[in-house]
């Protein structure tokens, strides 16, 4: 958000900015910076910074076009007053080389280029690994993801086995035997009836063998179901919720893998710059243990003075091995986490600088009751377990179904060659002594549980967004002190160095000097990657998928 304002004056004109010059913003503090150009003539353009937290590059590219065009920056804190330093200074002028010192360029040029090709090309740079790629790359080859996406595709199948359930199902039954024994047939004389015609049927006494065959009969049917669609369509709703389910499972992994990526990350930058800064400790110290090392020639410091600098500097070498050591494991851990070798090697980006922007709590916790997977897939369980209630009511209802049955026999010659019926098939159980009712009340507390558990994550998402939020602002406010306190050190530092020079101050004050501002800038970088780190925290606290 960025606030502006426009103040006329006599002899000038203060175009005043509050909050931070980013984005959107930018452009309407440009409409804003063009409208006083053309009111303001000839009066004094005066551009008031005081209040603005940060700018991003095209803000600052606007300042400078500001400044370019005549208007005056006014503003303090570190950064905006180092950013007006920045462009207000004036670029230093070019003096075109002479041909004496183009030549020798030149010279120096080809000899670089024949050592090259004398020695070897130098070794290739190390790879940059954004934060960005690395949670791309983790989603790409992360095994759990992967397994989380084949139980996604296992509960696709599971709605698409339950939708074919409301076809007509086929059937067919291939039936084979022969007789241990022959069956004979006896009709006495007049046994199927007399008639004036033809006389008794049969005229007499008449037997009947089946042979002992090998005997074949086909049973084929085909049932559609009509009763039982209300209770398949429920199933079907189930296995969608169960669906629903799994898909939120596989959100929730994806951001927690996201998240590990993240941590894993701001690790190896935070013990990268604690590297960086026990670097810059070791040049001071070396630097400090030459000078003494000649005054303790000339008999102007103490032996104690230089013995304290070598422990110090063999302090530091200590700790520049510890922390070698810790970033290699690192790098290797998050090697693993990315499934590639864990010897790859690459470096990290610089911490970013931070970034804030007031919110409202409530108005988050809402936000993340309806994005977090948690809630949603309690959501879905509570849906399931109600269609799992109501398929368990609907048994009560007689099943009710079309069917067509066809048989046929072969190498039998008693019975008919084939035979077909379509009917109506209803089943139903009117008595079942109370069963079917204490299902149904298990399956309706079931519901009840699901709902009491869902309202229970509910209330710990919002107890968790608050936390994170609480969390994230005191890391914000830390790193804002840590940063004060880093400049401050090392301003003293620097007022303390040179009276060591001047002799007005002892070889201990400038190695107490040292460390406190190795040890402000350290925690300054702590505070810092704490705050990304209470940021991520934050992101994954929210249900958002964050990608950078």
């Amino acid at each position: 958000m960025l606030r502006i304002s426009v103040f006329n004056e006599p002899y000038s004109v203060t175009l005043k900015a509050e909050g931070k010059i980013i984005q959107d913003w930018v452009s309407e503090l440009r409409n804003a910076w063009l409208a006083m150009l053309s009111e303001a003539g000839k009066r004094k353009k005066v551009i008031d910074l005081f209040n603005v937290s940060f700018v991003d590059e095209l803000g600052r590219q606007l300042l400078k076009d500001m400044h370019a065009a005549g208007a005056q920056l006014v503003g303090s804190g570190p950064m905006i007053s180092g950013l007006i330093e920045e462009i207000q200074s004036p670029a230093p002028k070019y003096r075109p080389r002479t041909l004496k010192k183009v030549l020798l360029s030149l010279l120096f040029l080809l000899l670089v280029g024949l050592a090259k090709a004398a020695f070897g090309q130098a070794p290739p740079a190390r790879e940059v690994l954004k934060l960005q790629d690395a949670i791309r790359m983790a989603r790409n080859n992360n095994l759990q993801i992967k397994i989380q996406q084949l139980e996604l595709s296992k509960a696709n199948d599971s709605v698409a086995i339950a939708k074919t359930k409301r076809l007509a199902s086929f059937s067919t039954d291939l039936y084979g035997s022969g007789l241990l024994a022959p069956i004979s047939f006896t009709f006495d004389r007049g046994a199927l009836g007399t008639f004036p015609a033809t006389g008794p049927i049969p005229d007499k006494k008449t037997e009947i063998t089946a042979p002992r065959n090998f005997n074949f009969f086909v049973n084929t049917q085909v049932r559609q179901p009509i009763s039982q669609i209300y209770r398949i369509n429920l199933g079907v709703r189930a296995q969608e919720a169960g669906k629903k389910i799994a898909s939120e499972q596989a959100r929730q992994l994806d951001q927690q893998v996201v998240h590990d990526v993240r941590e894993a990350y701001l690790a190896i930058v935070q013990t990268r710059s604690a590297l960086v800064a026990n670097r810059s400790r070791l040049s001071s110290l070396r630097e400090l243990s030459r000078v003494l090392q000649a005054r303790l020639q000339l008999q102007t410091v103490l032996p104690a003075d230089m013995m304290e600098a070598k422990a110090a500097l063999a302090r530091a070498e200590q700790d520049e091995l510890t922390y070698n050591d810790d970033l290699a494991t690192r790098k290797e851990q998050l090697n693993v986490l990315l499934g590639r070798d864990p010897a790859t090697e690459f470096e990290v980006e610089a911490v970013p600088a931070m970034e804030w922007q007031d919110q409202d709590l409530p108005s988050l916790q809402a936000r993340a009751v309806a994005l977090r997977p948690e809630v949603r897939a309690y959501d879905q369980r509570e849906k399931a377990a109600d269609y799992d209630r109501r398929i368990k009511k609907a048994e009560r209802l007689p099943d009710v179904g079309a069917f067509v049955n066809y048989i046929s026999p072969f190498n039998v010659d008693v019975v008919p060659r084939y035979t077909a019926a379509a009917g109506i098939q209803v089943t139903w159980e009117p008595f079942d002594w109370g069963r079917r009712g204490h299902e149904l009340a298990q399956k309706e507390k079931i519901v009840e549980q699901t709902r009491l558990a869902g309202q229970q994550q509910r209330d710990a998402v919002r107890i968790e967004v608050a936390h994170a939020f609480r969390s994230l602002q005191e890391a914000r406010m830390l790193a804002e002190v840590t940063q004060l306190n880093a400049e401050a050190a090392q301003e003293r530092l620097r007022v303390v160095t040179n009276q060591f020079e001047e002799r007005a101050a002892l070889a201990k004050d400038v190695l107490d000097a040292q460390n406190k501002v190795a040890d402000a800038q350290h925690k300054q970088q702590e505070a810092l990657l704490a705050y990304w780190k209470a940021k991520a925290d934050f992101v994954k606290a929210m249900g958002e998928d964050y990608e950078s």
